[in-house]
């Protein structure tokens, strides 16, 4: 049985590294954030996440943030093991749900210009290009594209 968790301890020590391992495993350049890193994130009040779980096993999140009426995806990953199921498309309808609630009209993203799976992804939930952000990525180095969906 698959749960979407809004309401998890953040504070537990071994959160980080699941969510670390999750990232590691699901970028082709492993994980862009450390531990401490994501440590801060999850003690930030500014951040948000719904986490996805099986069992006791963290297989998806979506990290966001949100101001007013906008709000931006930080990050969403599903575990290599658990993708192309519809898990990222859940995640990001129950975020547009949350956002509704909260008032928000549009959110944003930034993806690899070479991650075109993930591209196909966001276009199916209808996310349109606005931009693109040179020199985004680090290791390696590459632009971002900047993606937007509606909300209302």
């Amino acid at each position: 049985m698959l749960v979407i968790d809004k309401i998890i301890d953040k504070t537990n020590e071994q959160l980080s590294e699941q969510i670390f391992a999750l990232y590691k495993q699901s970028y082709e350049f492993g994980s862009p954030w450390t531990i401490k890193q994501i440590e801060n994130s999850l003690n930030d009040e500014k951040n948000y996440f719904l986490f996805l779980i099986e069992g006791e096993l963290l297989i998806g999140l979506i990290n966001y943030t949100y101001v007013l009426d906008q709000a931006d995806i930080i990050n969403l990953v599903i575990a290599p093991t658990h993708k192309r199921k519809g898990l990222a498309e859940l995640l990001v309808t129950e975020l547009k749900k949350i956002l509704l609630s909260k008032q928000v009209k549009e959110f944003f993203l930034e993806v690899r210009q070479s991650n075109v799976s993930a591209q196909k992804f966001y276009e199916k939930m209808n996310f349109e290009k606005v931009t693109i952000r040179k020199n985004y990525y680090h290791n390696p180095l590459e632009d971002a594209l900047i993606l937007r969906g509606n909300l209302g």
